[in-house]
């Protein structure tokens, strides 16, 4: 970095490399969670498997919200007024990137939904930092409100591929 700030670059690569086995050890409670909305579904019970479903999958949303205050947090206290474009970009990268792969590497839409959705929550965070500087609250706010629609819309499009998948080949 052109400004001196190899110590946060370092901090920053050093956390992207570890992040995802971080990450997936935290996401692993998720698929405990998940049991339910699965026997629902092996019961033939939809509306109450997608009810249950809701819960794993919100918890998954509350980690990636966890990870990007984690990564803001942690960046932004080592910024100073001369770097804080530079750091602000990196605690992107540490924030958004270890969801990205791990989306890239699974044979599911949803992720990579939610994966962007993460994206776009912390672009529109950059942009706040940037221009309005709002309160921790407001910041958190502003990245969940994606999110939770994000939840919703995953939610919904399963409902309706399952639905459309039934109608094609019988239930």
């Amino acid at each position: 970095m052109v400004l001196g700030e190899w110590g946060t670059l370092g901090y920053g690569l050093l956390y992207v490399a570890g992040s995802t086995f971080l990450i997936g050890f935290a996401l692993m409670p998720g698929m405990l969670l998940a049991v339910p909305a699965l026997w629902a579904l092996e019961k033939g019970k939809k509306m109450l498997g997608i009810i249950f479903g809701l819960i794993p999958t919100t918890y998954t949303y509350a980690l990636m919200i966890a990870w990007a205050a984690f990564s803001f947090v942690t960046f932004m206290k080592r910024a100073d007024n001369e770097s804080y474009i530079p750091v602000l970009l990196l605690s992107y990268m540490v924030a958004a990137g270890p969801w990205a792969y791990m989306a890239s590497k699974e044979d599911n839409p949803y992720s990579g939904i939610s994966s962007v959705f993460c994206s776009f929550s912390y672009i529109l965070v950059m942009i706040a930092v940037y221009f309005f500087r709002p309160t921790a609250i407001e910041l958190i706010e502003l990245f969940s409100a994606p999110l939770i629609f994000a939840l919703f819309f995953t939610t919904y499009l399963s409902y309706r591929v399952d639905k459309e998948e039934e109608e094609l080949y019988g239930p």
